[in-house]
C-alpha cells in the first residue's frame, strides 16, 4: 500500500531508524519495533523523498506539450484545413476561398499556440511548486535529523540524571525511615498515656451514661404510661391504627427529647395495645351480635305478624269461597259446572297458601336470601347480600331503599331456603375478603361482580355435601337503576317541571 493511503501513516523507530506504516491511532502509545524489538514511541519525520502518483510524476517529468493528444489533434486539424483550403483554391481559382482558408489556418494555429503556451505555463508552475516542496522537505529532513541527534544526547544525559536522582531519593528515604522510626516510638509513648486517660474518662462517662439512661428510661416509661392510659380510654374497634400512630409519635417524641424507649418496652406496650384492640373488637362483635339478634327478633316478629295476618286473610278467603261454593251448588244442582269448578280451584289454592303459611310459621329458620345493588348510591360492583324471613321479602328491600339512600335497590337474586341464616352466612364467608366495611361485619356490602356471586350460588346448588337446600328465582345480571339513569339524562327543564308539579300537589294537599 502507498504511503499516501489516508488509512495509514508512516513513522520511524528512533533506535534502528526503520520505517513502519500503520493506522495513526496505533502510534498514540509506545509500541514494540518489529525490527530491533525495542519498546519505543515511533517519531514522525521525513526520511525519504515523497512519492507521487504515477500520472503526476509523468506530468512533472514531461516538459513538451506537443506530446499531448489534444495538442496533436489541434495541429492535425490545422494542417488538414490548410491542405483542404489550398486544394479548393487550386480547383476553383477563387481568391476569396484562398483567403478564407488562410484565415482559418491562422485562427487554428493561434489557438493551438495559445493552448500550448497556457499548458506550458501551468506545467512550469507545477514543476516549480514541486521543486519548492522538495527543497522544503529537504530542509525539514535536516532539521528533524538534527533534533533526533539532540534527542539521542538527551537520552544519554537523562539516564545519568535518573541514576543521580535515584541515589538522592534512596538517601532521602533512608533518612525519612530513620525519622519515622523515632517519631513512631514517640507516638507510641504518647498513645499509651492518652489511652490511660481515655480509659479513665470512659469509665466515668459510662457511669454517667448508665445513670442518665436509668433516669431517661424512668421518664420515658412514666410518659408512655400516661399515653397508654389516654389511648386505652379512647381505643375502639374503629380507630386502632390511629391510636397506634399516636403511640408511635409518642415514642418518636421521647427519642427526640433525649429519652429513648428501649425495644422491650416498645414491643410490650404495642402488644398491650393489640390486646386492647382485640378486646374492643370482641365487645363490638358482641354488641353487633346483640343488635343482630334484636334485629332478627324484630324481623321474626314482623314475619310472625305477617304470617298471622296472612293466615287470617286466607281463613276468611277460604270461608268465603266455601260459602260461595255451597250457594253455587244449591243454585245449579250441578257439581261440574264452570262456576263450581272455579270455586273449587280457588278453594284448593287458598288451602295450599294456608298450608305454606303454616309451614313457614312452624319453620323458624325459613326465609329468603337476596342479592341487591344500588348503583346510584354506592357505584358499580357493590352488592348487599342479606336475608329476610317475611312472607313478602320485597317489603324488606323497599324499606332498605327508603329516604336513607337517594335511589331504590335493584334485585338481582332471590333465594328461598329452609335455613336462610345458614345460607346467608355461607355467602358472607365466601366473600369475606371483599367486604366494603372490614370493621363492622353487620354491614353486608361486598365489592364483587354479580357473575362471581352467581358462580358461587350455582356451585352450592351442585355441591352434594352442602346441606342447606334452597331454590333460586330469576337472576338479573344488569342493574336496572331506572331513577339513577333517568336522573343522569334529565335536563334542567325536566327538573323544573317535576319541582313545579310537587309544589302544586303540596299546595293542593295543604
Amino acid at each position: 500500500m502507498s504511503n499516501n493511503d489516508p488509512t495509514k501513516v508512516t513513522r520511524y523507530c528512533p533506535e534502528c531508524k526503520s520505517r513502519i506504516s500503520a493506522a495513526e491511532s496505533q502510534f498514540a502509545k509506545p509500541q514494540i519495533c518489529p525490527k530491533c524489538k525495542t519498546r519505543v514511541l515511533f517519531v514522525d519525520y521525513l526520511k525519504v523523498k515523497p512519492e507521487l502518483p504515477p500520472d503526476l510524476d509523468l506530468f512533472v517529468e514531461s516538459g513538451n506539450p506537443l506530446t499531448k493528444p489534444k495538442v496533436q489533434f489541434v495541429v492535425l486539424m490545422a494542417v488538414a484545413g490548410l491542405i483542404a483550403g489550398f486544394v479548393a483554391a487550386v480547383i476553383s481559382g477563387v481568391t476569396i476561398a484562398m483567403f478564407g482558408a488562410a484565415s482559418l489556418v491562422l485562427v487554428v494555429g493561434l489557438a493551438g499556440i495559445a493552448y500550448w503556451l497556457d499548458h506550458a505555463t501551468k506545467a512550469n508552475a507545477v514543476r516549480e511548486a514541486y521543486k519548492d516542496l522538495a527543497g522544503r522537505a529537504e530542509q525539514l529532513h535536516g532539521r528533524q535529523t538534527s533534533m533526533l541527534q539532540h534527542f539521542y544526547g538527551l537520552q544519554q544525559n537523562f539516564e545519568q540524571l535518573v541514576d543521580a536522582e535515584k541515589n538522592s531519593i534512596q538517601q532521602a528515604n533512608a533518612q525519612m525511615h530513620a525519622d519515622a522510626t523515632s517519631d513512631r516510638q514517640l507516638a507510641a509513648d504518647e498513645l499509651s498515656a492518652v489511652q490511660a486517660k481515655v480509659a479513665t474518662a470512659m469509665d466515668e462517662a459510662k457511669e454517667e451514661i448508665e445513670s442518665y439512661e436509668k433516669a431517661a428510661a424512668a421518664i420515658a416509661a412514666k410518659y408512655l404510661t400516661e399515653v397508654r392510659k389516654s389511648i386505652k380510654s379512647r381505643l375502639n374497634s374503629n380507630n386502632y391504627h390511629k391510636m397506634l400512630e399516636t403511640y408511635e409519635k409518642a415514642v418518636e417524641f421521647c427519642g427526640k427529647k433525649g429519652y429513648p424507649v428501649d425495644t422491650e418496652t416498645y414491643e410490650s406496650v404495642k402488644a398491650e395495645l393489640k390486646e386492647d384492640y382485640a378486646e374492643a373488637v370482641r365487645r363490638e362483635v358482641q354488641k353487633a351480635e346483640q343488635a343482630r339478634i334484636r334485629e332478627q327478633i324484630r324481623e321474626e316478629q314482623k314475619a310472625e305478624r305477617e304470617i298471622e295476618k296472612e293466615l287470617k286473610r286466607i281463613a276468611a278467603e277460604q270461608k268465603a269461597i266455601e260459602k260461595a261454593l255451597a250457594d253455587a251448588l244449591a243454585r245449579n244442582q250441578d257439581e261440574h259446572s264452570a262456576e263450581v269448578e272455579e270455586l273449587r280451584r280457588r278453594l284448593a289454592e287458598a288451602e295450599a297458601s294456608g298450608q305454606r303459611a303454616m309451614s313457614m310459621a312452624q319453620q323458624t329458620k325459613s326465609g329468603s336470601v337476596y342479592v341487591i345493588s344500588n348503583v346510584g348510591s354506592f357505584g358499580e360492583k357493590i352488592f348487599k347480600i342479606g336475608m329476610s324471613r317475611r312472607l313478602k321479602p320485597m317489603d324488606r328491600i323497599k324499606e332498605l331503599g327508603d329516604a336513607s339512600v337517594p335511589f331504590p335497590f335493584d334485585v338481582h337474586m332471590m333465594m328461598q331456603s329452609s335455613n336462610a341464616p345458614a345460607l346467608e352466612s355461607t355467602l358472607h364467608r365466601v366473600f369475606h375478603d371483599r367486604r366494603v366495611n372490614g370493621v363492622n361485619l353487620r354491614k353486608e356490602f361486598f365489592r364483587v361482580s354479580i357473575e362471581e356471586i352467581v358462580k358461587v350460588v350455582e356451585s352450592l346448588k351442585d355441591d352434594e355435601t352442602h346441606t342447606i337446600p334452597f331454590t333460586t328465582g330469576p337472576i338479573t345480571l344488569e342493574a336496572e337503576a331506572e331513577q339513577y339513569r333517568e336522573s343522569l339524562v334529565m335536563t334542567d327543564e325536566d327538573r323544573k317541571m317535576i319541582e313545579d308539579v310537587h309544589e302544586a300537589e303540596a299546595s293542593t294537599a295543604s
